[in-house]
């Protein structure tokens, strides 16, 4: 995989880790916790996959970016 296929791969899987978390969130606040707890699970591995693509071998620019790129936005 080229590096900047990389950063987006990890900006993608980033962007779907924050949605799926404030799914979760709103079947939290609905009680609907059974379904909250599967969404945690799916969550929980997307994120694992991100990490994991962006700390995979030497760090490059692209991956950190699409990371923190992330970041940055849902803080706005």
């Amino acid at each position: 995989m080229t590096a900047v296929l990389a950063g987006l791969f990890v900006f993608a899987m980033r962007v779907t880790d924050m949605s799926l978390d404030t799914l979760r969130m709103l079947f939290v606040m609905r009680g609907q916790r059974l379904l909250a707890g599967a969404l945690g699970g799916v969550q929980a591995a997307v994120f694992l996959l991100a990490v994991g693509t962006a700390l995979r071998g030497p760090l490059n620019v692209w991956t950190v970016t699409g990371y923190a790129a992330v970041l940055g936005s849902a803080s706005c």
